[in-house]
């Protein structure tokens, strides 16, 4: 596949990288606003013109068994551990489970009510996966996919980054195939919505 992107903002870039290539490109913590790309031309496999494109910008780039790229600071810290449950979770006193909020395509800029339908997705599904005590405990993580109805239900599930066990990436999606939502998706935000989930034992 032939590139053409000339140096400019990595942000930008990114962009121009997804519409070339057909992929899309996820942030896993976006990246400092002064960022920039050195840009990439030539005859490259997706992967090469990513690593020349991210190569001197500070991130790295990963990709999904579907192919889609999850981009991240290189060198990023492990998330801020969450708060350990109370006496009336006990199955998570070994454990710590966190789920981050969604990830959004590079490309998009969201509305103010994105994020904060993100968080509301973020807490019901960590609520859901610390209440089973299949999904609480262990070493794990993963990137899924989430399809939400009109009416706030989590129709479909599917692992965008699989956890690297096929049967807890089936797990993860029968536990959370069918929850509900304290409210309905806000207009027009894309789907599927992806989110990544992380468990570490503290055994």
């Amino acid at each position: 596949m032939r590139y053409d992107i000339p140096p400019q903002p990595l942000s930008t870039a990114v962009e121009a990288y997804a519409a070339a290539s057909g992929l899309q490109v996820l942030y896993d913590r976006p990246p400092d606003r002064s960022a920039r790309s050195t840009g990439v031309k030539g005859l490259l496999t997706r992967r090469e013109a990513l690593e020349r494109l991210l190569a001197g910008s500070g991130m790295k780039g990963r990709f999904s068994a579907d192919g889609d790229v999850l981009l991240a600071p290189i060198g990023t810290a492990a998330a801020a551990p969450v708060e350990r449950p109370r006496a009336e979770a006990p199955l998570l006193e070994l454990d710590t489970l966190q789920v981050e909020a969604p990830l959004l395509p590079a490309h998009v800029s969201p509305p103010a009510t994105w994020p904060l339908y993100g968080s509301v997705i973020q807490q019901t599904v960590q609520r859901a996966l610390r209440a089973d005590r299949r999904t609480a405990l262990g070493d794990y993580s993963s990137v899924l996919r989430l399809w939400v109805t009109p009416a706030g239900r989590i129709a479909q599930v599917a692992p965008a980054v699989s956890s690297g066990d096929p049967a807890r990436d089936t797990l993860l999606s029968e536990v959370l195939a069918g929850l509900m939502l304290p409210s309905p998706p806000p207009q027009g935000m894309p789907q599927p919505i992806t989110i990544r989930v992380r468990s570490s034992s503290g055994r």
